[in-house]
């Protein structure tokens, strides 16, 4: 991609210059590669969170609509299953959120005691 960039930059007689911090991190450094999995696992784990709750909403939802618009006595038995249902749904997808928060919010901090040991434009600093 950067060489493309470099490509239609020539083309449009622009000059690239690189600075420094883009000539030491490229993206096949690891540091940063985890640090990018680090971001994509956050937002899935708030998708999955967000899955949990549009299921949650629609069992309880679905239970109530049983209740309220069939006589049948079986009917609101499904409805009275689904709504407890759906209160259980939210609240494992809570604590598996959280759950998986945490251990997120662990590897951030490897995460960003890696990146303060490398430091591009200074190379002596570097630890690793």
């Amino acid at each position: 991609m950067r060489e493309e960039v470099k490509a239609t930059a020539a083309r449009r007689g622009w000059r690239w210059k690189m600075n420094r911090a883009e000539e030491a991190v490229s993206l096949q450094d690891p540091r940063l590669r985890d640090c990018m999995a680090i971001e994509r696992t956050i937002m899935a784990n708030e998708r999955t969170f967000l899955s949990y709750i549009r299921s949650a909403l629609g069992l309880f939802i679905g239970g109530a609509s049983f209740i309220e618009f069939f006589e049948s006595a079986t009917m609101q038995a499904v409805g009275w299953v689904f709504m407890p249902l759906g209160i259980i749904a939210f609240i494992l997808g809570l604590i598996r959120y959280k759950r998986i928060k945490d251990l997120i919010r662990d590897a951030e901090k490897v995460c960003h005691f890696e990146t303060e040991t490398f430091s591009p434009g200074n190379p002596e600093r570097n630890v690793g």
